[in-house]
C-alpha cells in the first residue's frame, strides 16, 4: 500500500493541520470529535486496531513499535503487513481533548521508519 493513495480517502474530512505529506510519512492533526469517522476508514482498510486506546500493546508487537517512538496507553495503533515491512497508523490524542495527531509510516523489515 502506498500512503498517498490511501490518504486520498481523507480528502472529504476536516484536517486541523498538515505536517508531513510524503509517501513514507503522513502526519496531520484532526479534530477529536471526528475520531469515529477516521476510525471507520482505518478499520475498513486495516481491520481492528492492533492496540486500542487504553489497552496495552501486545507483547509480540513490542519489537518493531519502538522504532516509531513507542506507543502510549491513550493511543490507538493500526497496522498492515506489506511486501517490505508494515504500514502503521497511530492516533495520538492531545491533552486538550480537542485534537488528535495521526501519524502513518512505513516500517521496513529492519524495523526502522522510512
Amino acid at each position: 500500500m502506498v500512503l498517498n493513495k490511501f490518504t486520498k480517502k481523507f480528502d472529504s474530512l476536516r484536517i486541523h493541520e498538515k505536517r508531513s505529506l510524503t509517501d513514507k510519512l503522513y502526519e496531520i492533526v484532526f479534530y477529536s470529535e471526528d475520531e469515529k469517522t477516521w476510525a471507520k476508514i482505518f478499520e475498513a482498510e486495516f481491520g481492528p486496531p492492533i492496540k486500542k486506546k487504553g489497552d496495552p500493546l501486545p507483547a509480540d508487537e513490542q519489537h518493531w513499535i519502538s522504532a516509531t517512538g513507542g506507543i502510549w496507553k491513550d493511543q490507538t495503533l493500526y497496522g498492515e503487513f506489506i511486501h517490505n515491512g508494515i504500514v502503521i497508523a497511530k492516533f495520538q490524542p492531545w491533552k486538550d481533548g480537542k485534537h488528535i495527531t495521526l501519524k502513518m509510516m512505513v516500517i521496513t523489515k529492519d524495523a526502522s521508519p522510512e
